[in-house]
């Protein structure tokens, strides 16, 4: 699955208690949350757990700062006691659920997920955490419903867009998911990854030009991106523009010298060009490098033959 699913964002949102005094130790704690001191915020919200243990939200902010500190076992014991306290909120599901998800433990994860969306049906990050739930689970469809949903939610959520766009890519559906990615690009026009996605897919279905130029726009973005780079060359190379490949390859080099890969195929390139010399050089430090695919081209091309033998006749 091409680049990256977009990772989950957890829901931040302050609680607030009516009637109940602000425990001292849960300002300090929201402060250092703030500051993502998540550290010193579990502290504080210890701290006001020990003179206020009855109250949920106080499980819910140091679940929250858990999470962030990638204790995930540590932040689903505190979601789990604040819905003991009070299984009223669909945010102290949906955060389980997230955590869960990161534990692997699926079928849990789809229990919260389900529960928070049934406590609230207009929460868009319940649904889209589920699609991303339901596509490691490899239920497609289910996924594709709950993006749809975001989206009928939230027209301009551009992280729904762009994984509906990732799925429909890796079903082969690459002019949906292109028309996918034109949605995303036009809320955020410096998407990187949108870019990268949209070319890849327009590649495959043979528009190596266009592809090009989203390929050019992702290194516009991001000169250092090594996978755009290589993308642009090998479209060069279909196209036999092998000088603009070669140019492609070369600035990868100019960001990592050692790239077995980028001289491998530099070297190909350089053979296609019929630059046997400067192919063989490339080809040959490729493999010193220990890139397995060019150990056959460095036999094949770059090996002088065995001296012959000279005959010598025979005296009568």
């Amino acid at each position: 699955m091409k680049n990256i699913l977009y990772s989950i964002v957890v829901i931040i949102t302050l609680i607030m208690t009516s009637c109940a005094p602000i425990n001292d130790y849960i300002v300090l704690g929201d402060e250092k949350y703030d500051k993502g001191n998540f550290v010193e915020a579990i502290e504080f919200y210890s701290k006001a757990i020990e003179q206020e243990g009855d109250r949920s939200e106080y499980y819910y902010k140091r679940g929250k700062a858990k999470f962030y500190l990638n204790d995930f076992d540590g932040s689903v014991a505190d979601y789990y006691k604040a819905i003991e306290l009070d299984n009223s909120r669909a945010n102290y599901y949906l955060n389980r659920g997230v955590s869960y998800i990161n534990l692997s433990k699926y079928n849990e994860a789809v229990n919260d997920l389900d529960a928070a969306i049934n406590l609230d049906s207009l929460n868009t990050e319940a649904y889209f955490s589920r699609g991303y739930l339901r596509t490691l689970q490899e239920n497609y469809i289910g996924a594709l419903d709950d993006y749809n949903k975001v989206i009928s939610l939230d027209s301009l959520n551009s992280k729904a867009y762009m994984n509906r766009a990732n799925l429909k890519g890796d079903l082969e559906e690459y002019g949906s998911a292109i028309d996918d990615y034109d949605k995303v690009l036009a809320i955020d026009s410096l998407n990187e990854d949108a870019y990268f996605n949209r070319g890849y897919d327009k590649g495959m279905i043979g528009g190596y030009q266009q592809a090009i130029e989203d390929f050019d726009k992702v290194t516009e973005i991001n000169p250092n991106n090594i996978d755009a780079y290589f993308l642009k060359g090998d479209t060069k190379r279909i196209l036999e523009d092998y000088d603009g490949a070669l140019s492609d390859y070369s600035k990868i080099l100019s960001i990592d010298a050692k790239n077995a890969k980028a001289l491998f195929k530099r070297g190909m390139t350089f053979l296609q060009l019929k630059n046997k010399k400067s192919a063989c050089e490339d080809l040959t430090t490729s493999a010193n490098l220990g890139y397995i695919e060019a150990f056959p081209e460095v036999d094949k091309n770059c090996k002088a033959p065995p001296p012959k033998k000279k005959i010598s006749k025979k005296k009568k």
